[in-house]
């Protein structure tokens, strides 16, 4: 029944504007259709692994995305559609469903949406994407003016959980946002932002133990640019919030200062962030609880060497609640050198050391990198690298472990004159692992091979393999094989005929658990974007 309700929904909103199309005689008017269309057709079979979940045998899949427009009052209005159907029941346990929707109209000063919403402002106060509404409206120029938005709706996982009732397994949470950015000059700017979210109490499904919440949250945001030599930028925010068990008062805010000093060689970056324990304004990107200090300095020593710094120190239970504080600090030195005696060729060090203790842990980590990349003109390319991580471990229950990591990478790409192309990639990679338990060392690579025919046809193939080997537990291995392959009729990119054949295997040695597997997988689709 969703199948058909979801159907009759796009065939409605398709069809209603395309019948309006003959009401007018200027061309430049007229609706505009344009979209994308992928059809496939999968085979997957499995042998072994009792508890893979897999959908073997035969699937399909079709994918639609429209977009149709045409001009109205000095701008634009248009759809945007994007729907699936499939039987799989790995990629969506429905037949079918409208994935995207959403309609707009704007000009220079208006900018109105309805349908999926989605909007990110200040980071500690808005970044939520909604079905609902959002319109802005600005005034002035792109490098002075003012420009003010507002989104709200209702925020759920898809389009079916909004009229089928009987199988929706979400809270109705409303969101409303408010933006008013202020632009004075270029790189200078200051912008304010309300946010509010309510969950509807009602709509909790019983098997589910979430606590309804409401928050209102009310922050500032600015980027300025004194001059050539310092910026500030910074966010910062309060939140009051509900979730029927206690009121939270909180605050946040994050604050980085850019300098470029005399001599214009050194850059340093300065940043500070403070985020209360009881900071929660549910629809932002933020962590609460959490204080962080942080310096990144850049200085170009010489046109060959490179050198930057990182220093940073974090802490938690800003309240003091917890019965012990996570403190961690982190520094790291990079150092990069360009020889003039081999060109197109970088020689990077690396080396930190971070210290967590508190909160359960005591732990000293450091890791030295060295990594060596040349790139002649004659389409070759080589890379080496080493990692070395010692883990040590203060705490009984872990143990101390030291790692070291190799790496190797050939290459060779061949550009032809009829705009033919020739790529190949050899990876090697080894892992040395030296711990009390049980050392262990996993030995791998890979082989990258493709070619492309300019605008008809173009094929690549990919192997890997890792082996590992375990001191305390038994050996494994893994190999995968993958063919893509892709043929646009007529020199026409906008369409394409693609192949997939991939096969994976893994075998554990000795092993008693039932995981080994081989696995195929062939795919054949269309796509055509019209």
């Amino acid at each position: 029944m969703s199948y058909f309700k979801c159907l009759s929904v796009v065939s409605f909103v398709v069809l209603l504007p395309m019948l309006s199309v003959g009401a007018t005689s200027s061309s430049e008017n007229t609706w505009r259709l344009r979209g994308r269309s992928e059809s496939e057709i999968a085979w997957q079979d499995v042998n072994g692994k009792s508890d893979s979940t897999v959908e073997e045998g035969t699937t399909w899949r079709q994918e639609l995305s429209v977009n149709l427009s045409r001009r109205l009052e000095n701008g634009r209005l248009g759809f945007d559609l994007r729907g699936r159907a499939t039987n799989n029941q790995q990629v969506d346990s429905r037949d079918a469903r409208l994935l995207y929707f959403h309609g707009y109209w704007q000009n220079q000063q208006w900018n109105i949406e309805l349908g999926d919403v989605a909007g990110t402002y200040n980071p500690l106060v808005f970044s939520s994407s909604v079905k609902g509404i959002k319109a802005a409206y600005q005034s002035g120029d792109y490098d002075h003016g003012w420009e003010h938005t507002l989104i709200g709706g209702l925020q759920k996982p898809s389009w079916e959980d909004l009229y089928d009732y009987k199988t929706d397994e979400s809270v109705d949470r409303y969101i409303a946002g408010f933006n008013s950015r202020w632009q004075h000059a270029p790189a200078q700017e200051m912008t304010a932002t309300l946010s509010y979210v309510k969950d509807d109490g009602t709509t909790v499904p019983e098997e589910l133990s979430v606590t309804p919440v409401e928050a209102q949250t009310a922050g500032m945001e600015w980027n300025w640019r004194f001059n050539r030599y310092l910026t500030v930028r910074g966010e910062t925010a309060i939140t009051h919030s509900d979730d029927d068990l206690s009121n939270h008062d909180a605050g946040a805010v994050r604050v980085k200062v850019l300098t470029k000093p005399i001599p214009r060689s050194v850059r340093s970056t300065f940043f500070y962030e403070r985020l209360d324990s009881e900071f929660k304004p549910i629809i932002a990107s933020a962590s609460s609880d959490r204080e962080r200090f942080e310096n990144d300095t850049e200085w170009l020593i010489s046109r060959q060497v490179k050198l930057r710094i990182t220093l940073k120190h974090s802490h938690d239970n800003l309240d003091g609640s917890k019965e012990d504080t996570l403190v961690t600090r982190d520094g790291v030195l990079y150092l990069t050198y360009r020889p003039d005696w081999l060109k197109r060729c970088d020689l990077d060090f690396r080396s930190q050391f971070k210290r967590n203790v508190g909160n359960g842990a005591d732990q000293d980590l450091q890791i030295c990198e060295a990594n060596f990349s040349w790139r002649p003109t004659g389409g070759w390319r080589y890379g080496l690298g080493w990692i070395f991580t010692n883990i040590d471990e203060h705490v009984a229950t872990n143990e101390d472990q030291h790692i070291n990591t190799v790496r190797g990478t050939f290459g060779w790409k061949k550009r032809f004159d009829n705009d033919h192309m020739f790529r190949s990639t050899l990876r090697v990679d080894g892992h040395f692992i030296d711990k009390d338990s049980g050392d262990q060392q996993s030995l791998g690579g890979s082989i990258d091979l493709g070619y492309d025919a300019g605008n008809l046809w173009s094929a690549d193939f990919t192997a890997s393999t890792k082996n590992t080997y375990n001191d305390e537990a038994a050996d494994n291995s893994y190999i995968s094989y993958q063919l893509r392959a892709n043929y646009h009729p007529g020199h026409d990119r906008s369409k394409a005929i693609r192949l997939t054949a991939e096969r994976r295997e893994y075998d554990s040695e000795g092993s008693e658990t039932d995981q080994d597997y081989l696995e195929h997988l062939v795919k054949l689709a269309y796509l055509v974007s019209f």
